[in-house]
């Protein structure tokens, strides 16, 4: 039975219960995709292969049940497939895994005068 003709067949027979089933499992096959997993997205890529949902997706003929539910899937199996790295600044260093050319000692006796104050405004809080 062609596609197009199943929601209407199956609102005739059952109420639409099997074609909401058919939806729901197609947005479980979405959700299967989620956060690229590679495991599930293998084999649904070969029993949904691009060109057949893009045309379910693009044609009119489909109502918009069964276009949503092949749009959630052709976006987590075909578009977010692609993982891009972001680099991400390292804002921690581990001082015994640092160059001696990139390690900068500062003078420590230029925030004498800080220090003396620290340790006078501690003394005085904890009184």
């Amino acid at each position: 039975m062609p596609l197009v003709d199943f929601e209407n067949r199956s609102f005739d027979d059952d109420k639409g219960r099997l074609f909401k089933y058919f939806c729901a499992i197609i947005n479980l096959c979405a959700d299967l995709c989620l956060d690229r997993n590679f495991i599930a997205m293998e084999p649904l890529k070969k029993l949904y292969p691009y060109a057949i949902c893009y045309e379910i997706i693009s044609k009119n003929l489909y109502s918009m049940v069964l276009r949503h539910s092949f749009t959630r899937l052709v976006t987590t199996l075909w578009i977010d497939e692609k993982f891009v790295k972001i680099q991400l600044p390292d804002r921690i260093r581990v001082w015994s895994k640092l160059d001696q050319k990139d390690v900068q000692i500062n003078d420590v006796s230029d925030f004498a005068f800080l220090k003396n104050f620290i340790n006078a405004y501690i003394e005085e809080i904890t009184k």
